[in-house]
């Protein structure tokens, strides 16, 4: 069954390739199906993986892993169908954070369901605080630091927060993780550099939602305008940092089993 696997993850880096190429050519409604289309191959990734070495992984950690990639794929339409809808924006841009934020929260669940199998109490302890005080200080520091960026959140400020501070400990976690295994499991190493990712396509993708300038109007009026900040090569780089994110959470279920 393994071949499946490495089937899956080649037809989905085409499939990305595909939506990237029709989501800066054309977009709209062909973006959105390109695009979960592209989404779909990193879940039939996950679930390949866990029936692959189904007698290895962890039913938790592969499930987990499975329904946060789900959450993932829900997020990717709901997102798209902004564009497509735009008068609708806020509340598509509401529902696909929550969506993601979902998915990180099943990651981190499956994060640290793993951790409490191999250190203690006290230990698992440190390494749920700290990578949650840098969490916390990333998300203040994203977020309320958004002015130095040229970026207004508006209403979006508290799901914002909340979201950075979510994306942020995920990545510290699979940090501390990989600290405590000292780097030699495979598992940690590939869900790491996923969780990087991710946090650099985030960063990208804020500057589509909430980059704004101000300029002074005909009547001398000072208003803030939201240009388009997202130029065809950042959009492709979005999306590449994203979807290479997501096909590396999802070979985590594969490297798990090669411990």
């Amino acid at each position: 069954m393994d071949y499946l696997v490495y089937v899956t993850l080649a037809l989905g880096v085409i499939a990305t390739v595909f939506f990237l190429y029709v989501r800066v050519k054309h977009g709209g409604v062909k973006g959105v199906l390109t695009k979960t289309l592209a989404s779909v191959f990193f879940i039939l990734t996950a679930v390949f993986s866990f029936i692959a070495k189904k007698e290895a992984v962890s039913a938790e950690f592969g499930s987990l892993v499975i329904m946060g990639l789900v959450f993932g794929l829900i997020g990717d339409i709901v997102l798209d169908l902004k564009v497509v809808y735009p008068a609708d924006g806020d509340i598509y841009l509401f529902s696909g954070m929550a969506s993601f934020a979902l998915g990180h929260i099943c990651y981190l669940t499956a994060i640290y369901l793993e951790l409490a199998k191999i250190i203690s109490i006290e230990a698992n302890l440190i390494v749920l605080l700290v990578p949650m005080a840098i969490a916390v200080v990333f998300a203040l520091l994203a977020v309320l630091g958004g002015p130095l960026m040229k970026l207004k959140y508006g209403k979006f400020t508290a799901p914002s927060l909340i979201y950075a501070f979510l994306l942020a400990f995920m990545m510290c976690a699979t940090g501390a993780a990989l600290i405590v295994t000292q780097g030699l499991n495979p598992l940690w190493i590939i869900m790491f550099v996923g969780a990087v990712m991710f946090v650099v396509s985030d960063l990208i993708l804020s500057q589509q939602y909430f980059f704004v300038v101000k300029k002074t109007n005909e009547n001398g009026e000072e208003v803030i305008e939201r240009p388009k900040a997202m130029t065809p090569s950042l959009v492709i780089v979005n999306h590449a940092t994203y979807y290479i994110a997501q096909f590396l959470i999802a070979m985590s279920i594969f490297a798990f089993a090669i411990v």
